[in-house]
């Protein structure tokens, strides 16, 4: 995986068409959370807004929302309000 492609041309728009007795929010978070362990994003890079995560996985924003929650309980964003969400 490229580094210098923007995040979002990076990730994959048919990952929650699966079918999964997980919620979506789960999903994506656990998605997020494999990402950062592996090493697949940059410490400090600014994820995608929550609208643009939103449309590009065809979920709604609350669900980005939670998801990018649980991933800030687990200390692996910080969230900056009015400025985005960046990896730690």
């Amino acid at each position: 995986m490229n580094l210098t492609t923007p995040l979002i041309d990076r990730l994959p728009r048919d990952l929650l068409m699966s079918p999964s007795h997980a919620p979506a929010y789960h999903r994506l978070a656990e998605y997020f959370a494999l990402l950062i362990t592996k090493g697949a994003v940059r410490a400090e890079e600014r994820l995608p807004s929550e609208n643009r995560l939103a449309q590009h996985f065809h979920v709604s924003r609350p669900t980005v929302r939670h998801a990018l929650a649980r991933l800030a309980a687990a200390k692996l964003v910080r969230r900056e309000q009015g400025r985005g969400t960046y990896i730690n």
